[in-house]
Formats: structure tokens, sequence, C-alpha cells
């Protein structure tokens, strides 16, 4: 797996790029640990939200927004995109667990991605 961050100070970017022949087996521990990885990055803290992207492999099909409102993290979306999710600090339910701004950058939990 790649990861590519970008922050401007509105927003915090991270995209995750799952290569071929892997697929998510923790759907919401990868979930997040991207939306942690996005809470610690950059010098300026988000004052807009939080854009997460994943880039399955050629057999993947993890869907980011599920895989958030499984975990708690969001409310379910109606028809939500799989690939990318934009989230304004209003629409985290527990901005608590997140804690403070920058978050310390997590490591992916072991066994979260695995060899098809």
């Amino acid at each position: 797996m790649d990861v590519e961050t970008f922050g401007d100070g509105h927003d915090i970017a991270v995209t995750a790029f799952i290569e071929d022949g892997y697929t998510v087996q923790k759907p919401e521990q990868f979930a997040e640990y991207l939306l942690k990885l996005a809470w610690s990055v950059d010098d300026t803290k988000p004052d807009q939200g939080l854009i997460l992207t994943v880039v399955p492999g050629a057999d993947g099909d993890f869907n980011i927004a599920d895989a958030l409102a499984d975990g708690g993290w969001v409310e379910p979306a109606k028809d939500p995109d799989p690939l990318v999710i934009f989230i304004a600090p209003d629409q985290l339910n527990s901005m608590d667990k997140l804690g403070t701004w920058p978050g310390p950058s997590p490591k992916l939990p072991a066994g979260t991605l695995a060899k098809r």
C-alpha cells in the first residue's frame, strides 16, 4: 500500500493506493487508520474537513464511507461514493476519539490488509 497526504490548511487529503492482489480484511480498522492519519498530517489544522480516498487494486471492493459508518465515525450515507469521502468536523460522531490536533501518526494494525 502506498499513501499520499496533502494539507493546505483548509482540508487534509489522504489517498491510499492498495496494490493489486491485496484486499482489506478489516474495513473499520483500515478506515480508522486513514482518518487518524489525516488528523496527524500538516502543520495547519484543517478548518474545512478531511478527504479520504481509497484506490483499490484490480480486485478490490473497499468502500470507505461504509467502513467509517460501520466503525461509528459517521452516520451511514445514502448512496455513498465507495472511493472518496469528505468529512467536515461536524460530521464526525466523536471528535474526542481523534484527540487533540495534530494527533500522533498511527500505525496500520496488523492483519488489516492481506494478500488474496
